[in-house]
């Protein structure tokens, strides 16, 4: 739920706020804390763009937003609140960023490594190519 196109009334702040300890991953952290509390509803179409380059935080510190979200997993998962909750996909996240960050500094036989040590994923498998093949046209 990117914070770009979230409305939310003032007084849930009363409640909730963003946690300082994050630069990257705060407006998830507050998404998710948010929706313990209070019912989320949604229009299912697009209302924003966001231009993904090079020079976005999340791109140039995949580290830390890998770092980020380790720290988030591990301290969510002792909360009692969360523990019904499957935390899988931030998990798939935190391995697809950590291949993303290998095929950037041209580790790639290491970002193989790492998707296949796993059960196949088609969705990491593409996101390898497409950054595989991204970068591979950088270098032309």
């Amino acid at each position: 739920m990117p914070i770009l196109t979230t409305m939310i009334k003032k007084d849930v702040f009363r409640y909730i706020r963003f946690n300082n300890k994050y630069t990257i991953i705060g407006d998830f952290d507050f998404s998710v804390r948010l929706s313990l509390i209070k019912k989320i509803n949604y229009i299912p179409e697009p209302l924003a763009i966001y231009r993904y380059h090079d020079s976005n935080l999340t791109n140039k510190r995949i580290d830390l937003n890998i770092r980020e979200l380790k720290y988030w997993l591990k301290n969510i998962s002792k909360k009692r609140s969360f523990h019904n909750i499957n935390f899988n996909s931030i998990q798939n996240l935190i391995e697809l960023l950590i291949i993303k960050k290998n095929i950037i500094l041209n580790n790639k036989f290491l970002s193989l490594k790492l998707i296949f040590k796993r059960p196949i994923n088609f969705k990491k498998l593409k996101y390898f190519f497409i950054l595989l093949i991204n970068n591979w046209l950088k270098i032309l």
